[in-house]
């Protein structure tokens, strides 16, 4: 059995929003523990680092409109995807709070982007 084409865009809209939301933004949740322990963060600091991801989704979403009326509807895509990716990098090898919270607030601006 094929998809249509229809099925097929529908998909792939739905990846494009699932990924930056799914694993960029929200995972940052699932990570925080070993985040904490790792960096040694106290509490006010991985909620400030934390509050970053919704302050970088505002910011993409705030861009998205200018970004796709300027260069079209697959540019603020392209660059949510590129936000999540080097966000979820940056996270990886963050050894201190500010890069962390850099890569936090890139992850978090990939749904906002998309």
């Amino acid at each position: 059995m094929t998809l249509s084409a229809g099925h097929r865009i529908g998909l792939a809209g739905a990846a494009v929003v699932g990924v930056p939301f799914g694993m960029a933004r929200y995972a940052n949740g699932l990570t925080l523990p070993g985040i904490r322990e790792d960096l040694g963060l106290s509490e006010l600091m991985l909620g400030l680092v934390s509050s970053a991801t919704f302050a970088g989704y505002l910011g993409g979403l705030l861009l998205a409109g200018r970004l796709a009326a300027r260069h079209g509807s697959r540019a603020p895509t392209t660059v949510g995807g590129f936000c999540g990716a080097a966000g979820a990098v940056i996270v990886t090898f963050a050894q201190a709070p500010w890069l962390l919270a850099v890569g936090v607030v890139l992850a978090g601006a990939a749904g906002g982007w998309v």
